[in-house]
């Protein structure tokens, strides 16, 4: 995979990041705090495996 060769983070919206053949791909925060390595996030993740109506809780229903 080809490094970006932009990055650009709104923190109450989201990363959009630039490739080099000009295109461009957005995540947003919601979607990166749910994908992140961290044991909160892992733990929700599993529920969520578990139960797809499982419950955010409210922080990372703010972020999004």
């Amino acid at each position: 995979m080809d490094a970006p060769a932009k990055l650009d983070l709104k923190k109450d919206v989201g990363l959009t990041v630039g490739w080099a053949d000009g295109t461009s791909s957005f995540y947003p925060i919601v979607y990166l705090r749910r994908m992140s390595p961290s044991a909160d996030a892992r733990q929700l993740r599993m529920e969520q495996a578990r139960n797809p109506l499982t419950v955010l809780p409210a922080s990372a229903a703010r972020a999004g």
